[in-house]
């Protein structure tokens, strides 16, 4: 890894650098730079396209992607030819599984990686019984990865997807149950604490009523002792 957020050192045979940037739960890798310096100026490139995606209000296609990284190239001086793309799903999934990420096989055709993409993106807003049949189906035809299942049947599958969603179901009410007595705990405190500083408030207004007893003693023995003092009084 070189610290650098969006990119990253290549893992396999070839040498050189990678540059990747999520546009719109489509993750856009630029393949086999030479350097870290034309990796940085690639992710800067990016970065650009993105936001010129992101300006375009029309619904995600091939042509806007790739119009996007064509116009952030010439920006930035780049050859397009000189770059070599991959491409790949990747949808934060936490109101259906917490801390859970679909991601699609890596994938040269950006008209098929916005597919897989389009399709999992209506089948979240739909809700998780549709989310779940579509997961299960591209799990079982190739279109994305589970290496925790060893046969890619309908039935494993779908049970792995089914008990992580128990596991994170089990885990988020348990981070409930914490919350829910960290804040009894909390409000307990809060109260003794409420009573303490009353209890001292009251120890402080009975101190003061005997000081002033005290003073007014103290001035009437005064009083007593005093030869001034007149018939009447």
């Amino acid at each position: 890894n070189t610290g650098m957020a969006g990119i990253h050192a290549h893992r396999t045979i070839v040498k050189g650098f990678l540059a990747r940037l999520n546009i719109q739960k489509v993750v856009v890798i630029a393949n086999c730079l030479p350097s870290l310096s034309s990796a940085v100026a690639v992710y800067a490139m990016l970065v650009d396209a993105k936001e010129i995606v992101t300006d375009d209000r029309h619904h995600l296609h091939t042509t806007c992607i790739r119009s996007a990284l064509a116009l952030a190239a010439v920006q930035h001086g780049i050859k397009s030819s000189k770059l070599s793309y991959t491409y790949q799903v990747m949808i934060q999934i936490r109101p259906f599984i917490q801390d859970r990420v679909v991601i699609s096989h890596l994938c040269s055709d950006l008209k098929r990686t916005l597919d897989i993409r389009n399709q999992l993106v209506k089948a979240y807003e739909d809700g998780w019984e549709s989310f779940r049949h579509l997961w299960i189906s591209m799990v079982v035809s190739g279109d994305i990865p589970m290496k925790q299942v060893v046969h890619k049947t309908n039935d494993e599958v779908a049970a792995f997807i089914d008990a992580a969603r128990l596991a994170s179901r089990g885990a988020r009410i348990e981070a409930t149950r914490r919350a829910v007595k960290n804040v009894a705990a909390a409000m307990e405190w809060a109260a003794g604490r409420a009573a303490k500083l009353e209890a001292m408030a009251e120890l402080r207004r009975e101190k003061e009523i005997r000081h002033r007893a005290r003073l007014e003693l103290r001035e009437k023995l005064r009083w007593l002792k005093s030869d001034k003092r007149t018939t009447r009084e």
